[in-house]
């Protein structure tokens, strides 16, 4: 059997992912999925953790790679990590972020051009204070484009989304007419997380612009 030949290398930044479950999870698993089917070739850099999951693994065609960051002096511990394995996400077309945009701080000048970030949920039970707010905002400018998961970003980070959806489900409704489903698939018309497509350049009706 012939190997698969993959158009475009993509690296996604997560806290956490499979087999952890969750809403970042889901959203995350469900669209590189399909990234996949397309002929994507993904890599997600995750924390590790428990000690009992591998520092590297394959999921569903997803190469996993676990930094080991539990403990004291966190974010010296994920730089070190992430240089590290920097090999993986220097030579990525696309880095995409999902909310841990510190990871990519110390870095930045080397992979500016290469940087895309969805902004998952909303912090805590009260109104986010300045330092969550100056971090938003930053992410935003630091970054190509964002896809925010709800609109309240707008309002309470005073983030300007380039996208906005309203989480990860699966597919339930029937294809609309205007849509030209053999070039947008159902999974990918009717699952909102897909909004952040627009990252990858897909056709403009699998998008949500905000």
């Amino acid at each position: 059997m012939p190997s698969r030949v993959f158009r475009k290398q993509i690296v996604h930044l997560v806290r956490r992912y499979a087999p952890l479950v969750g809403g970042v999870e889901t959203h995350l698993q469900l669209l590189n999925q399909e990234l996949l089917n397309r002929g994507y070739k993904i890599t997600v850099i995750t924390e590790q953790t428990t000690p009992d999951l591998p520092r590297q693994e394959i999921i569903d065609g997803i190469k996993i790679i676990r930094l080991p960051v539990r403990g004291a002096h966190f974010k010296l511990k994920l730089w070190k990590s992430l240089w590290a394995v920097r090999h993986k996400w220097l030579g990525a077309e696309r880095i995409h972020i999902h909310d841990v945009f510190f990871w990519m701080l110390p870095f930045w000048p080397l992979v500016s051009n290469k940087l895309h970030i969805t902004f998952h949920g909303y912090e805590g039970s009260v109104p986010p204070n300045w330092r969550q707010i100056g971090w938003h905002r930053l992410a935003a400018v630091l970054t190509k484009n964002n896809l925010c998961i709800g609109d309240f970003h707008r309002k309470w980070y005073g983030v300007k989304p380039t996208n906005i959806s309203y989480g990860a489900v699966e597919p339930t409704l029937q294809p609309s007419k205007k849509t030209n489903t053999n070039a947008c698939s159902i999974l990918a018309d009717y699952m909102p997380t897909l909004a952040s497509w627009s990252i990858y350049k897909l056709p403009s009706y699998c998008t949500n612009k905000g």
